[in-house]
């Protein structure tokens, strides 16, 4: 499931070996945007040893390597990365001679989503960053499993981040202790741990236990959520985590997936949590999100806003970025698709597997650089596209919306408009995709 050029984690490893000391994903045709200098400008001749060489420097976190130049520039983080353009004029950039970000994971526990072992019938996708945990206690004793994931301002001094405090409490003990009714056990003897774990981390919750812990990782915190010079990260939000467990755990998924944030408590939208009838439901999952049943407002557990005022000239702020979308991703209109738009508040909704993985894994790693890339596509930040998929989880998890890139009239050779070649990330991904489609 490897996608280095796409910018996902390399996910599915067939061992653990890559995981041991977490994992840097890379991102090719961009740019780190950093806001201090590089911590050293060194050479390597490929990226695997530009990312040893960020392993063994004290505080490096990230790096920026050109394969055409041999140059690899250490960071102490790249939160912030930039697309860089394909084109040089008419003629397209071969990969060699465009910038790749190699950015730091981890620790993960496991250590490869391929070796998470689900007990329950659903998993609770938790994307945190700062908010309190205690509401994950009132969760029925083996009801769910958690696949937790932190987000963290990788290199940013703790004065600077809220991030940091909170990542002291949310180490995977930090997590347990917030989590477990009864306390924490712990094990007798500790095997052999990644860089960043201790014994304390390997805990389970003690009976009567709660929810269980099923997997836990962090994650740095792309993206920014202003402009004008003032730099606010995070801007990747939640679509960023839920992406990611979608290429995760692609060859390892639950039967059901409950998609959240971390300040559940606080929202309306987390009603899942006041409604037993969920878990007697989960008790015979088939039935209410099985191979059969589409994805919708009767089995999502969620709170709906419905808006009948979408659409062009509507005023209607998100929009050009969602319309954008609909357009390049799932070949309609607004003269093609119903009016309006309906949408689950605070990204908070109950899906099962099969609808997940009845859409293309080239439809979530596409969704997945936009979050993460600042300027992909529009010249717009990973932010606008975050808000934007959040009104759009119906549609891009609905099987009945065809996901098919818009094609070019009148030029059947072309396959893909050229506004939507944005969205393919690298050159070669384009070109891939545009074979599969020559050959449907």
């Amino acid at each position: 499931m490897a996608s280095f050029s796409w910018g996902a984690r390399r996910t599915g490893a067939s061992s653990t070996s890559a995981w041991l000391d977490g994992t840097f994903d890379r991102t090719l045709f961009a740019r780190c945007a950093p806001h201090e200098p590089p911590l050293a400008r060194l050479k390597a001749p490929t990226a695997s040893r530009c990312e040893s060489l960020c392993r063994g420097a004290p505080r490096c976190a990230a790096a920026e390597f050109l394969s055409s130049a041999s140059s690899c520039d250490l960071y102490a983080s790249c939160l912030e990365r930039r697309a860089v353009p394909q084109r040089a004029g008419a003629a397209r950039l071969p990969p060699t001679h465009a910038p790749m970000v190699l950015h730091a994971w981890g620790p993960s526990l496991p250590q490869s989503p391929a070796a998470v072992r689900w007990e329950a019938n659903a998993a609770l996708v938790v994307a945190s960053f700062d908010g309190l945990l205690p509401w994950m206690r009132h969760i029925p004793a083996g009801a769910l499993d958690i696949a937790f994931y932190q987000k963290v301002d990788y290199g940013v001094a703790a004065n600077e981040s809220k991030a940091r405090s909170a990542s002291e409490r949310r180490t995977r003990r930090g997590v347990l202790q917030q989590l477990c009714p009864a306390g924490v056990l712990l094990p007798r003897e500790a095997p052999p741990l990644p860089r960043g774990l201790t014994r304390e981390d390997l805990g389970e919750c003690a009976p009567p236990g709660g929810a269980r812990l099923a997997y836990w990782t962090v994650l740095p915190n792309y993206g920014r959520t202003a402009g004008g010079g003032q730099l606010v990260r995070g801007g990747s939000r939640e679509p960023f985590v839920f992406l990611q467990f979608i290429l995760d755990f692609w060859s390892n998924m639950p039967p059901v997936v409950i998609f959240t944030q971390d300040d559940c408590a606080k929202m309306t939208a987390c009603i899942w949590l006041k409604k037993p009838h969920l878990y007697e439901a989960l008790k015979d999952w088939r039935t209410h999100w099985g191979a059969a049943v589409p994805f919708s407002s009767k089995n999502c557990f969620c709170r709906i806003i419905k808006e009948s005022f979408y659409g062009p000239g509507s005023r209607y702020y998100w929009y050009r970025y969602m319309s954008f979308l609909q357009e390049q991703l799932f070949n309609v209109t607004s003269a093609t698709r119903p009016p309006g738009i309906n949408w689950p508040i605070d990204a908070t909704f109950v899906v099962g597997r099969a609808n997940i993985l009845q859409q293309p894994y080239w439809l979530y790693e596409v969704l997945h650089r936009v979050t993460v890339v600042e300027d992909q596509c529009l010249r717009s930040g990973s932010i606008m596209w975050a808000h934007s998929y959040e009104r759009l989880w119906f549609e891009i998890l609905d099987g009945q919306v065809p996901k098919v890139a818009r094609m070019v009239e009148n030029d059947p050779s072309a396959v893909l408009s050229l506004a939507g070649e944005c969205l393919y990330g690298t050159p070669d991904k384009l070109e891939e995709y545009r074979r599969r489609m020559r050959r449907l």
